[in-house]
């Protein structure tokens, strides 16, 4: 396995418990164990609290899709984010 995709939705009322921050953590944790490389995430540009959970939890910004998705009456860009993880090849 090479690479996983983390997508991690917390409900409103749950927010800014540090439940975001553990489920990713759980992430890294179970990719560790199967050996992944890398892990994807895509965030919304204008989701700044997603993009700031993300970013604290060691992900780097890999580049923007440019309008791909329309919400309210615009155009939304996708920022794509990676976390590296070390593995060896076929582990």
């Amino acid at each position: 396995m090479y690479t996983a995709e983390s997508s991690v939705y917390v409900a409103m009322s749950s927010r800014r418990q540090g439940i975001g921050a553990a489920l990713l953590a759980a992430i890294e944790a179970r990719a560790r164990e199967l050996n992944y490389h890398v892990i994807i995430a895509r965030v919304v540009a204008t989701n700044a609290t997603s993009l700031k959970l993300v970013r604290a939890a060691g992900y780097k910004d890999a580049g923007t899709i440019r309008e791909v998705g329309y919400k309210f009456g615009k155009w939304l860009d996708m920022c794509v984010l990676q976390l590296v993880l070390p593995c060896l090849p076929g582990g």
